[in-house]
């Protein structure tokens, strides 16, 4: 089977910058928008910016918890990208207590006391 990275689209992430890696390194990738996309691909990347829960409900709304864990167990191989590798532990006490993919085990908790910065600084 040749490779064919499925990009879970879950309508929170970097989706487009992600596919523009993959091709990049002259790799196939399928946007997967429905359970049926799964099939056809080799293997699977959650890519993600924002928050635990947003994640999470947009996975629940979009149906797509399911195919993942059922693709995971089969064997398929899965990546994560920052929000993407959260959602896959058991929980997350970011803002609220949210139940997470279960596919590691843990939580995902705050820093306490770090403010973060994002953006561009001088070396």
């Amino acid at each position: 089977m040749n490779k064919l990275i499925g990009l879970i689209n879950y309508k929170i992430s970097n989706i487009r910058s992600v596919r523009n890696a993959f091709e990049k390194i002259n790799l196939q990738t399928r946007i997967i928008n429905k359970n049926s996309d799964f099939d056809e691909c080799s293997h699977l990347v959650l890519p993600g910016v924002g928050t635990y829960k947003k994640g999470m409900l947009n996975l629940e709304r979009l149906n797509l918890i399911e195919p993942i864990l059922k693709n995971v167990k089969k064997g398929k191989p899965i990546l994560g990208l920052c929000l993407g590798m959260q959602l896959f532990a058991e929980w997350s006490n970011e803002m609220k207590v949210t139940e997470g993919l279960g596919l590691i085990p843990g939580s995902i908790e705050p820093i306490k006391g770090k403010r973060w910065h994002i953006g561009w600084n001088s070396i």
